[in-house]
């Protein structure tokens, strides 16, 4: 009987397969990573499909051959992969348009575009005699001489509350 020594979710630096399902985990895409003894030692990956697939319909202690999750209950296999991967499109959808409001509040507000400053991952924005407001995938930076002092998630109401905050904007802002 295998014994599972560690999961730990993870951000893959390369490709691996999926033990449960067999499907590729891309490099970059988060992945549960899991260590194993019984004669040896060996690890796994298992894409989050196939980790809450596992988590919900396996008791502890239960083993599975690779690549046969989806075998065990395939119609609630691929409703849970439905639901997460099309969860996923939405989350992303969704921090797109967030993102694009942020920044059309800013130039709402007075502040300009810094095409010169963007280096692909944050666009920045600069208003005179105000810090430059840095906006990336995941994170709003505000950035003065001294460097970067607030970090924020990409979140149209903690941009405009860290605005406030650091005394950027006054209460008679323009709304988007």
């Amino acid at each position: 009987m295998s014994e599972c020594l560690k999961s730990k979710l993870v951000n893959t630096r390369k490709h691996h397969v999926c033990f449960g399902c067999g499907r590729e985990i891309p490099s970059g895409s988060q992945a549960f990573c899991e260590t194993w003894v019984d004669d040896t030692i060996n690890t796994t990956y298992l894409c989050l499909v196939c980790e809450s697939f596992a988590s919900t319909v396996l008791e502890y202690g239960d083993e599975y051959s690779e690549h046969s999750l989806p075998e065990c209950d395939p119609e609630l296999w691929e409703c849970r992969r439905i639901e997460i991967e099309e969860g996923d499109k939405m989350n992303k959808r969704l921090m797109k348009k967030t993102k694009e409001r942020c920044k059309q509040f800013l130039v709402e507000n007075g502040w300009k575009h810094d095409v010169d400053n963007d280096d692909g991952d944050y666009e920045s924005y600069y208003k005179t005699t105000h810090p430059i407001v840095d906006i990336g995938n995941d994170e709003i930076v505000f950035v003065d001489n001294n460097g970067d002092f607030l970090h924020l998630p990409v979140n149209y109401y903690a941009l405009i509350g860290g605005l406030i905050e650091c005394q950027m904007i006054d209460m008679g802002y323009k709304s988007v």
